[in-house]
């Protein structure tokens, strides 16, 4: 068998050759060998995001660490409270951040001393009626939030973008697989064998545009990258 000549055509394609047409490996002892083509496939699907994420939070600060809490935690009760009477369900809010933490200053021969007390707690809560997210977002810091974002979109049920980025991937594949096999005076077979490497569906971090802070969710997208060996035979 002469040498293995390597050619790449499109998304990476590998199509192995050798005298006088393909390079194969051979499937059982005896028989003709196969001939292969492994060729990859990239693919990408964007949609619309129907829920959007929000990180909101209150924080205080007080000499007293018991009177830093209860400010952080009355301001809190206020924003639970505007989520409830939005429509937010209990399910839809979690508390993400509590702390309490001394703060400190430079003091008499510049050493620390504490000066007081920081309290935070922090709600992250869905929305999702995404195109009110900006109101939303307006009646929390009425309430008194005094840290928001980021703002992530996602969407709810991720199948069906996924699925039409696998679909673009494998036909990317099948595609570049059927040029170089005409291009090698070949026919392409049916698939021995697939692999594949999905990306995560990214969710976007943004800053729609509402009757109150203009926000926009924008789209999300998701990607798929295939590896698919066909098999050849010979050709007219």
């Amino acid at each position: 068998m002469n040498g293995l000549i390597k050619r790449s055509v499109g998304l990476a394609a590998l199509l192995f050759l050798t005298a006088p047409w393909l390079a194969a490996s051979p499937a059982h002892a005896g028989s003709e060998p196969r001939r292969t083509v492994t060729v990859n496939g990239a693919g990408m699907a964007r949609g619309k995001p129907d829920r959007a994420e929000i990180n909101a939070g209150a924080v205080a600060e007080d000499g007293v660490a018991a009177r830093a809490m209860a400010q952080a935690s009355k301001t809190a009760s206020r924003m639970q409270k505007a989520m409830t009477d939005f429509g937010v369900k209990p399910a839809d809010i979690s508390t993400g951040i509590l702390s309490l933490a001394p703060v400190y200053r430079r003091g008499a021969g510049n050493k620390s001393e504490i000066a007081g007390y920081r309290a935070a707690i922090s709600h992250r809560v869905v929305v999702r009626a995404i195109a009110k997210t900006g109101l939303l977002i307006d009646a929390l810091v009425k309430a008194g939030a005094s840290s928001l974002g980021p703002i992530r979109y996602y969407l709810s049920d991720e199948t069906k973008l996924k699925d039409a980025a696998r679909a673009s991937a494998m036909g990317e594949a099948e595609r570049t697989a059927r040029l170089l096999a005409e291009r090698a005076g070949m026919k392409l077979g049916s698939v021995l064998k697939i692999k594949e490497t999905s990306g995560k569906t990214p969710r976007r971090m943004v800053a729609m545009a509402s009757a109150a802070v203009p926000v926009m969710p924008g789209e999300v997208t998701a990607r798929a990258t295939v590896t698919v060996v066909y098999l050849l035979s010979p050709g007219r």
